[in-house]
């Protein structure tokens, strides 16, 4: 499972689920966001997808222009429970 932190708006759903496919397919309906849209847990199918996403992801500008870089991090799977 991945986390993603410092998410800037605005962005849509379908924008963040291609970032998020990037790297590798996450399983379907293993998503949470919160209500500010700030950060996002997302489950992959294994954790060298999960590890891969995190390498891509992890210090990325986005959205274009966003002031922040993106911090990603693994966290355990059960943490979307």
């Amino acid at each position: 499972m991945v986390q993603v932190q410092n998410l800037t708006r605005p962005f849509t759903q379908s924008q963040l689920t291609a970032l998020l496919q990037s790297a590798a397919m996450p399983k379907e309906g293993r998503f949470w966001i919160d209500k500010l849209k700030s950060k996002c847990l997302v489950e992959y199918k294994c954790h060298e997808d999960a590890k891969s996403t995190r390498n891509v992801l992890d210090g990325m500008v986005w959205p274009l222009g966003s002031p922040k870089q993106l911090r990603c991090s693994l966290r355990p799977a059960d943490a979307l429970d």
